[in-house]
């Protein structure tokens, strides 16, 4: 906990003397089953019923207030600690909404001894990946306990295993044997060894076990004793035992996305030829992002399909509709173009952005279709309908398309944490809508007229009022 607190305090102060900025408002440590020291002004205590869990937790000032993002103060913070003596498990994070780690598998085998080797094998796999972090798998050992097997003797005696082990039990951790009324209390009474003989493992040489035919026998004539530690938890799917095996990518030399398909192509095959029989899926915050993005693509599909349904039978033409569908790809192109220009990446936020432009820029290519059928029906030949239609159009579109963008400005600027959640979506929707409000002036009455052409070589691309 020293370690962590005074590594979070290097950090600060190195940011502090290289660009005067405060990072954090408070530094608290809590300790499992204690209190928590706080550090910095409005520090406060905190509590975990855990006895072998430590938390250190920093309250950053407002993203306003500082350049550097909570990811890098992570990176420097993990790096700034280094390994810590006889802790079992660190784990650094800055996200309050992870779905698991950034790299993260369930492995499983028939086998359990394989499946702990495999474990291993990954994981040193793991930590040759350049930008890997924090590698760990779900072994968790749980507490020390001591694994009773009969001898010969005992056996000979007539002893079992659970004679054994009751008669340890009684002895270290004590029978009842009354109940005492006192007051709205009920007191239980408990016979066991003294705190002195319980608190030393050496007692069992001296422990004595009650045979059937009355006698006594010492503990370490008719057993072995051997002290283990169990597992904490065990996984099972199917039948077959399950570790998962997670680390952690250091974005500023790697992504995710690159460290997990490293490492389904290379490392996974490598390790089904050393271990055959072993089973793998992807876990943690990539299944999640993969299940949730064939959801999205599922339902953006839905949606390009009844909005060409609704203008298919407002205009009674089949080809027509692509005319104004063209605008989702423009649309979509602006949004990544947003993406770089601004140097945001394009998440999982950016991509619900770009399902909400598909039914918003369709809107100007709506009114200039609209607009050329009304001059072709006036006798106009098609090159000269879309130019109409364009200068026609072209003021509404600008004004309407700039307005809408300078609506959404004020989220794209915004400095507070809890707008950064949003502004992907923003720069998804106002660039998109930017270009393609512009392209469309252009493109959609061009394609009208590409449109207008494969008519004349397939006359039943089209369904007139006349026809029905």
């Amino acid at each position: 906990m020293q370690r962590l607190t005074a590594a979070a305090m290097e950090v600060a102060d190195a940011v502090r003397d290289d660009t005067g900025e405060e990072l954090y408002v408070t530094v608290t440590a809590t300790s499992g089953g204690g209190g928590a020291v706080g550090v910095g002004p409005g520090a406060q205590s905190g509590f975990s019923s855990a006895e072998n869990i430590g938390q250190v937790r920093i309250e950053l000032t407002p993203f306003g207030k500082r350049r550097m993002p909570a990811a890098e103060i992570e990176r420097r913070w993990r790096l700034a600690t280094g390994s810590i003596e006889g802790a079992e498990r660190v784990a650094f994070t800055s996200s309050a909404a992870r779905f698991g780690q950034d790299v993260e598998f369930e492995l499983a085998h028939e086998n359990e001894e394989q499946l702990v080797l495999a474990a291993d094998a990954m994981k040193a796999k793991l930590a040759r990946i350049n930008g890997l972090d924090q590698i760990e798998d779900s072994f968790d050992l749980g507490k020390r306990q001591l694994v009773f097997e009969l001898t010969a003797a005992g056996r000979a005696a007539g002893l079992r295993p659970a004679d054994v082990a009751v008669q340890v039990r009684r002895g270290f951790f004590g029978e009842e044997v009354q109940r005492i009324q006192r007051g709205r209390e009920e007191i239980r009474v408990y016979v066991r060894y003294p705190e002195s003989t319980r608190a030393r493992l050496e007692s069992l040489n001296d422990f004595r076990v009650r045979l059937p035919d009355g006698g006594s026998a010492p503990l370490l004539t008719v057993a072995r004793v051997e002290e283990s530690r169990a597992y904490s938890s065990i996984e099972r799917i199917d039948g077959r035992r399950v570790v998962t095996v997670s680390a952690n990518v250091d974005e500023a030399i790697s992504t995710p996305s690159i460290a997990n398909q490293v490492v389904v192509s290379r490392l996974l095959p490598e390790l089904e030829q050393e271990y055959p029989g072993l089973r793998w899926v992807q876990a943690g915050s990539a299944r999640e992002q993969n299940e949730d993005l064939a959801e999205i693509g599922s339902a953006f599909v839905i949606v390009l399909l009844v909005i060409y349904a609704m203008v298919a039978t407002q205009l009674h033409s089949y080809l027509q509709p692509l005319a104004i569908l063209i605008s989702i790809p423009l649309g979509v192109a602006g949004a990544i173009l947003g993406h770089l220009v601004l140097g945001y990446p394009l998440s999982f936020i950016s991509i619900f952005g770009i399902v909400a432009l598909a039914g918003v820029a369709v809107n100007a290519s709506v009114v200039l279709v609209d607009l050329y059928n009304r001059r072709r029906e006036e006798g106009l030949e098609p090159i000269e309908a879309a130019t109409a239609a364009s200068a026609r159009r072209f003021r509404p579109i600008v004004l309407t398309t700039l307005t809408t963008a300078l609506g959404l400005a004020p989220l794209l600027f915004e400095t507070s944490p809890q707008a950064q959640f949003l502004i992907p979506m923003g720069v998804s929707l106002g660039f998109g809508i930017v270009i393609s409000g512009f392209m469309v002036i252009f493109v959609t009455p061009a394609v009208a007229v590409i449109l207008e052409d494969l008519k004349r070589f397939r006359p039943f691309a089209a369904v007139t009022s006349q026809s029905g």
